[in-house]
């Protein structure tokens, strides 16, 4: 095994090397947390509406998986997540009143041989006992992921979870 491959190993153990997620399964990834371990088949809208709020087509949810992981991790993680959330140091005020949990992240990006560029990451799930959305946000070449991207994720998860 060459040096370089070596060290992509150990990086990728923390979201790092050649680890590659897009937004929506980084937001699946929340929503199983969530959902104690069960995957649900990921969905953009629950229902179609005509102009005058006429509900034309609900969207049902489909479980595909009971067991991804067990309920007890599933719990334990998303303790951590509510902790991030309800006892942060960042003060994301619309995230008050929604009982979210979360996860920030940061991925380096290299770009013109100019390494550390970071991409801010965060997922997040609302309500933490009875899941109805989960979000992921990517700010490009931006900050980490408590940043901007958690700022973004916690207007997503009030307007979803308060105002409506």
């Amino acid at each position: 095994m060459k040096e370089y491959e070596v060290g992509n190993i150990a990086q990728s153990g923390i979201g790092q090397a050649s680890v590659l997620s897009s937004p929506m399964q980084m937001a699946i990834v929340a929503a199983t947390v969530a959902n104690d371990g069960v995957l649900m088949e990921p969905k953009l809208v629950n229902k179609i509406v005509d102009k005058d709020g006429n509900t034309i087509k609900e969207i049902p949810n489909k479980t595909l998986k009971t067991d991804v992981i067990s309920k007890d991790i599933a719990e334990t993680i998303k303790s951590y997540m509510g902790f991030l959330v309800s006892n942060n140091i960042y003060r994301w005020p619309a995230f008050e009143g929604t009982n979210a949990g979360g996860k920030t992240g940061t991925a380096d990006y290299i770009e013109n041989g100019a390494e550390g560029i970071p991409h801010g990451w965060f997922i997040s799930a609302a309500p933490l006992d009875d899941p109805k959305i989960a979000v992921a946000v990517i700010v490009e070449k931006g900050e980490n992921g408590a940043g901007s991207a958690a700022n973004i994720a916690s207007q997503i998860i009030r307007e979803a979870v308060l105002e409506n």
